[in-house]
């Protein structure tokens, strides 16, 4: 399908050659056939007899070819050029028609003691990264705010390179706080300066034993889904929204490293 959008746009280049081609045939015959009183005189003085007409070859049927290939031409080529446009995946589109920007990620590896890596998987250098983790106990019911687990910022990460790992839950703040068993969750973010969007995720650890992390697929791809105030009710309410955005189908376990 694409290399026929690409015939048509190589046909209409073919298209219009010939139709100015027609186009200025049709001038030098009408020029030809209106020829000035002088002319005509000269002839007949000089009894020169004029080549015969012919119908088939004059300048009126000529100039109208060339408008007709001319139009076919412009049709051509809008209608491949569109079509080009369209297409999601090809070099044209990607390359020549949008920016190509970065794209970062974050991932935890490690499943037993979680650690996080940010990732760049664009084929340009990423600059001034940002990430956020928000967890909570879910077993400590007196603890109403997140483990106290700072944001980073990285100044840049290569092409197809990941920066890590780094020790959220080793920190004196956090590590203390933390059994075998608990449940922590909450939601993580990753975004740089020139990206388009960032990622958001939901995140779920056992402590001691597993977990797993799931995309969120929204507009606000790169922020922290917001939490209105830290009462039992509002956080409650808060993570049920983030399981119902997190279907199981979309789980991804948290993997061993390296």
């Amino acid at each position: 399908m694409f290399l026929g959008a690409a015939y048509l746009i190589s046909v209409y280049h073919i298209g219009v050659f010939l139709a100015w081609f027609c186009l200025c045939t049709g001038v030098l015959l009408a020029i030809r056939g209106h020829r000035p009183k002088w002319f005509i005189r000269h002839i007949e003085e000089r009894k020169i007899v004029p080549e015969p007409a012919h119908d088939v070859f004059s300048w009126r049927a000529w100039s109208v070819a060339g408008i007709l290939v001319l139009s076919v031409a412009y049709i051509g080529y809008g209608i491949g050029n569109v079509y080009v446009r369209k297409q999601p995946g090809n070099l044209q589109t990607n390359t020549a028609l949008k920016k190509i920007v970065p794209l970062v990620y974050l991932r935890f590896v490690s499943p037993r003691a979680p650690v996080l890596l940010i990732g760049n998987s664009s084929d340009i250098t990423a600059e001034k990264i940002i990430w956020d983790v928000l967890l909570w106990d879910l077993d400590r019911p007196d603890l109403y705010n997140p483990l106290l687990i700072p944001s980073g910022t990285i100044d840049w990460i290569k092409p197809h390179k990941e920066v890590g790992p780094q020790g959220l839950f080793t920190l004196p703040t956090v590590y203390p706080l933390l059994r075998t068993g608990d449940r922590l969750f909450g939601c993580a973010m990753v975004n740089c300066r020139d990206c388009s969007s960032g990622q958001s995720y939901v995140v779920s650890i056992v402590w001691g034993r597993g977990g797993w992390t799931s995309e969120i697929k929204s507009s606000h791809a790169g922020e922290l889904p917001p939490i209105a105030n830290l009462s039992r009710e509002t956080r409650e309410k808060y993570f049920q929204m983030l399981e119902e955005i997190a279907p199981l189908s979309s789980h991804i376990p948290i993997g061993e490293w390296p």
